[in-house]
């Protein structure tokens, strides 16, 4: 059952191993702050079937996140993983693939090269998404293609050199 009132877990120079542990399944906790933890792993079903709306591991030392970190995450609507190393999202995108409410993802100030990866039609909710400062060189075809709502695309401070004209179909 869920509780009434929602409650925020905040988790600054800590472990993720313990996640699991700590938080109940089916209770909904509106955040989880998990803020400047060093050499940081996100284990496989680390947040999986958790219901959390708004997850913030910003500023950690992430650098590649598993399909099955974030699968079955139904009630997400925030993700910020800005300022890690990460640089491929394609793992997070297949994690989340089920996920019909996230409206804000953030993961500028990573190492991301390239984004070849369409972000699934489940995504229909995308309002934000912020890949600035990363490394990006190029964006294919079609990624953006099943974001009908998406209102805000940041990708300032790239490198980019192709966009291709079906980018943004």
């Amino acid at each position: 059952q869920f509780l009434d009132t929602p409650l925020q877990q905040r988790f600054n120079y800590s472990n993720l191993t313990f996640i699991r542990q700590i938080f109940e399944p089916n209770r909904m906790y509106s955040s989880i702050v998990a803020r400047n933890l060093k050499n940081v792993q996100i284990p496989e079903s680390t947040f999986a079937e958790l219901c959390i709306n708004r997850i913030d591991l910003s500023n950690n030392q992430i650098e590649i996140i598993s399909d099955k970190s974030f699968i079955d995450m139904v009630y997400l609507k925030e993700l910020n993983l800005d300022r890690n190393q990460i640089t491929s999202i394609d793992g997070l995108l297949q994690g989340l693939d089920v996920n019909q409410t996230l409206v804000l993802l953030d993961v500028s100030y990573n190492r991301i090269q390239q984004l070849t990866r369409q972000f699934p039609s489940t995504f229909s909710s995308l309002k934000s998404l912020n890949f600035g400062f990363n490394r990006i060189r190029f964006i294919t075809d079609s990624v953006f293609e099943y974001l009908p709502k998406l209102e805000y695309l940041y990708l300032g401070g790239n490198q980019l050199t192709i966009i291709s004209e079906f980018t943004f179909k």
